[in-house]
């Protein structure tokens, strides 16, 4: 027997009990001590208008219009030529009415036309919104757009460029 364990007989049982408890209670603490959220926020227009599938349906949305204002403009210009020539009033008025009609017809057309596309948009943007928070692990996603929601934060929670990203290319099919 060496000097120490004469004078500390029984130690070791009690060492490596204290020791024991210290561990369990570590583990137990990291296991019940709530973990800080991982917090972000994005712009909601910034993503909105930088999103592909945004631009490819305002062009989509331009071009209708661009052809309905050749319809437009090809009556309109029967309509002045007609009205220069007093002998066919009665085509005037009639090409005149289908003028109003296409008008009207056109304009709620397009009204639909954008609400379906910001439908579109909006659930796209939703779907590839969520599955970005999951696969970085964000607890809590924010959307700022500018009203005073969010009145403040730190910029460096700001993730609009790679949710961007993130979501063009999933909509690119990558």
């Amino acid at each position: 027997m060496t000097m120490n364990q004469r004078t500390r007989p029984g130690w070791t049982g009690p060492l490596i009990l204290v020791q024991l408890f210290l561990i369990i209670g570590l583990i137990l603490w990291q296991v019940f001590t709530p973990q800080p959220s991982k917090i972000g926020y994005v712009e909601v227009g910034e993503l909105y208008e930088e999103f592909s599938l945004t631009k490819e349906l305002d062009a989509r949305f331009q071009n209708t219009n661009r052809a309905r204002q050749q319809v437009l403009d090809s009556l309109g210009n029967m309509i002045q030529r007609l009205e220069r020539d007093s002998s066919g009033s009665t085509r005037l008025r009639t090409l005149q009415y289908a003028f109003q009609e296409k008008q009207q017809a056109f304009e709620e057309d397009s009204r639909n036309q954008l609400g379906q596309y910001n439908e579109q948009i909006s659930g796209q943007l939703n779907q590839y919104i969520e599955e970005f928070r999951q696969e970085e692990g964000y607890d809590i996603l924010l959307g700022a757009q500018g009203s005073g929601a969010i009145m403040a934060v730190d910029s460096a929670l700001n993730v609009t460029q790679t949710a961007i990203t993130y979501i063009n290319q999933r909509y690119a099919g990558l």
